[in-house]
């Protein structure tokens, strides 16, 4: 009988500007029973406070964090999330 593999997922996550909703986002990732194999943050520009909160859940998740930014340069959205895709390694 084959063995079963298991899917690889990420979870990939917009932000721009607003850490206390990307805090509450990452923490109920953390309470999760089940975690993704990697979490990206498409980071559409935001400072350094963002930068230094993903910082602190790097040292503190078993799944990879992997942070994406670009320059603000007005809405870019869509674009940084394809880099963010374009990252990821999962298979979902």
């Amino acid at each position: 009988m084959k063995k079963k593999e298991k899917i690889k997922v990420a979870i990939i996550i917009a932000v721009y500007k607003w850490k206390d909703a990307l805090n509450l986002v990452l923490k109920s990732i953390e309470k999760q029973s089940i975690l993704p194999n990697e979490i990206i943050i498409a980071d559409d520009g935001s400072g350094n406070d963002i930068k230094e909160l993903i910082s602190s859940y790097k040292k503190k998740f078993r799944p990879e964090v992997i942070h994406v930014w670009q320059k603000n340069m007005g809405f870019r959205k869509p674009m940084c999330l394809n880099k963010a895709i374009a990252k990821s390694k999962s298979e979902y």
